[in-house]
C-alpha cells in the first residue's frame, strides 16, 4: 500500500524568518504540501523545499503568497525514479510594495518524469513577483513532461511580474513547454456585470475571484474551507486598492 501524507507550512508573524524542509519519498509515496505566506509587511521571509522522490512518487505543492511582505522561496525538487511527477501552484494576491520571489529547480533524473510550474499573480500598488523556473533534463531522462505557465493581472501602473523559464536538456525525447501572460481586468467582462447591477468593487471582487479559484479547488475540500476566508479576504484587500486608484 502506498503511503499518502499532507503538510502545512504556514508563515505569520514580523521579523526575519528563515526555513528549510527536507523531504525524500520512497516509492509510490504520494505527498501534498500547503505553503501559506501571510507575514507581516515588515518581513523578509525565506524559505525552501527540498524534495527527493522515488519510482512513482508524486508531490503536490499548493503555494499562497497572501500578504505585503517580502518573501523568497526556493523549491529544488529532485526526481530520481522513473515515473516520479510534481506538479506546483502557485497563486499570489497582494499589493503595497510586496516582494514575491518563487524559484523552482525541477531535477529530472530518470525516464518518464513529470514537472508541472502553474503560477497565477493578482497584483496592486507597488506589488513585484518574480519566477524563475528552471527545467533540467539529465541524459537518463528520456520521455519527460514537463510544462510551466505563469498568468499575472497587474492592478496598477506600477505592479510587475516576470517569469524567466530556463531549460537545461541532455535527453533527446522530451516535451518542455512554457508560456506567460501579462493584463489587466477584462473591461468588457466588468462593463457587464455592471450592466447587470453589481457595484464596481463586487464585481471587480468577481472577476479577481474568476482568476484565483481554479487553483483553490485543485485543493481537497476540507483545506479549502481552511484557506477560503484568508483567500478572500486578500481579494477584497485588491479590489478595494483599485477603487482607491481610481
Amino acid at each position: 500500500e502506498s503511503t499518502r501524507a499532507e503538510l502545512w507550512i504556514l508563515g505569520q508573524g514580523s521579523g526575519v524568518s528563515d526555513t528549510a524542509v527536507d523531504i525524500h519519498l520512497g516509492r509510490d509515496a504520494s505527498l501534498r504540501i500547503i505553503h501559506v505566506a501571510q507575514w507581516a509587511p515588515s518581513t523578509t521571509a525565506f524559505g525552501s523545499l527540498n524534495l527527493k522522490l522515488a519510482e512513482n512518487a508524486t508531490v503536490q505543492i499548493h503555494d499562497f503568497q497572501l500578504e505585503a511582505s517580502c518573501s523568497y522561496l526556493h523549491v529544488d525538487a529532485q526526481l530520481d525514479g522513473e515515473q516520479a511527477a510534481v506538479e506546483l501552484q502557485s497563486l499570489s494576491l497582494f499589493g503595497a510594495k510586496g516582494r514575491s520571489v518563487l524559484q523552482a529547480d525541477m531535477r529530472h533524473n530518470a525516464e518518464s518524469t513529470v514537472s508541472q510550474i502553474d503560477v497565477r499573480n493578482a497584483l496592486a500598488g507597488q506589488a513585484r513577483r518574480s519566477v524563475t523556473g528552471t527545467v533540467r533534463v539529465g541524459r537518463e531522462g528520456q520521455q519527460t513532461d514537463s510544462a510551466q505557465i505563469c498568468r499575472s493581472l497587474l492592478l496598477s501602473p506600477k505592479a510587475g511580474a516576470d517569469m524567466r523559464p530556463e531549460l537545461e536538456i541532455y535527453a533527446d525525447q522530451v516535451k518542455c513547454a512554457h508560456g506567460a501572460t501579462c493584463g489587466e481586468l477584462d473591461q468588457s467582462a466588468l462593463h457587464y456585470l455592471r450592466s447587470r447591477g453589481l457595484d464596481v468593487l463586487t464585481a471587480r471582487q468577481l472577476l479577481l475571484k474568476s482568476f484565483a479559484l481554479p487553483l483553490l479547488q485543485k485543493l481537497p475540500e476540507p483545506a479549502v474551507e481552511i484557506l477560503e476566508p484568508a483567500v478572500n479576504a486578500a481579494l477584497t484587500q485588491l479590489g478595494r486598492s483599485l477603487s482607491e486608484q481610481n
